[in-house]
């Protein structure tokens, strides 16, 4: 998978999710546009977790799993 597929599905993640936001982007230069949907992608990955679990303990392993992701990222060993 390439960085312009997974930009492609953090645009379709926001334009399903996120109306206003996939729309607000229009107004942002274009070669930022990829780069904010990602971080609205990943707001809405974010803001979801209490949706989508069914018990708080699990919530907080999957904040916990982000931010070890984040971390590994800025180490520069990003997970796969």
């Amino acid at each position: 998978m390439t960085l312009a597929d997974v930009f492609f599905r953090c645009e379709q993640t926001v334009r399903t999710a996120d109306e206003n936001r996939y729309l607000a982007t229009a107004f942002a230069q274009a070669d930022a546009r990829p780069h904010l949907f990602a971080l609205y992608a990943f707001n809405h990955e974010i803001a979801k977790t209490a949706e989508t679990v069914s018990q708080p303990l699990l919530g907080h392993i999957r904040l916990q799993w982000w931010r070890e992701t984040l971390e590994g990222v800025y180490a520069g060993t990003p997970r796969k």
